[in-house]
């Protein structure tokens, strides 16, 4: 894997990282904007992912936002990676200016859990590795919200 922070955007300098870009294989990039799990952190790269669903950039398969970075597959045959990049970095930085009131607001997504038998067989695994009871394990990862 290479990385190659380059764009044709100057630099951001009001509190949100320009991004970083990785390739992932030959069909993926990575553009990475933080290095910690913050709440609005999180809250720009769904806005952003939201922004690029919309504009659909030629050949763009897919777009996965994560905490700190935002991974998107592409058409290797279709896309300009550079292109895909100044786009990435020009929406981003063009986001940052918005005020937080305008930010896409969050919403609580529920994942149903299994725990233990044939749905969960590593929760005894966890509870022994950890210390704990496997009714804390299931507790203590219920009880967590997560950005």
């Amino acid at each position: 894997m290479t990385t190659d922070t380059s764009t044709d955007v100057p630099p951001q300098t009001i509190g949100w990282r320009e991004p970083r870009f990785q390739a992932m294989a030959d069909h993926g990039l990575l553009a990475t904007f933080g290095d910690r799990i913050e709440e609005a952190l999180s809250r720009r790269i769904a806005s952003l992912t939201s922004m690029l669903e919309a504009d659909e950039f030629p050949g763009v398969r897919d777009l996965i936002p994560a905490y700190t970075s935002l991974t998107v597959m592409y058409d290797q045959a279709v896309t300009d990676v550079d292109a895909l990049k100044n786009w990435i970095a020009r929406l981003w930085l063009d986001r940052i200016a918005v005020p937080e009131d305008h930010v896409d607001p969050a919403r609580e997504v529920r994942i149903p859990v299994h725990y233990g038998g044939a749905s969960g067989p590593d929760l005894l695994d966890v509870a022994r590795q950890s210390g704990l009871a496997s009714a804390e394990v299931v507790r203590r990862h219920a009880d967590s919200r997560y950005v």
